[in-house]
């Protein structure tokens, strides 16, 4: 997985911010590779997948109205 290392490389330090990034990017691959790195990261990661899932689910059939 490269999510973790384009972190680094690009200065993100901040393990709320890292696992935001992982968690709605990679779901839950991404929040396996957080919670390795640290607990709170992986909190992190996990809520950035669930709120990604809700707004998935409110979103999507507000687009395919819009489209159909």
């Amino acid at each position: 997985m490269i999510g973790p290392a384009l972190l680094t490389r690009l200065g993100v330090r901040s393990p709320e911010a890292r696992g935001m990034a992982l968690g709605m990017t990679a779901h839950a691959v991404g929040t396996s590779v957080a919670l390795q790195e640290s607990e709170e990261c992986g909190a992190f990661a996990a809520l950035a997948m669930s709120l990604m899932g809700v707004a998935t689910a409110v979103f999507l059939p507000l687009a395919v109205s819009v489209i159909v």
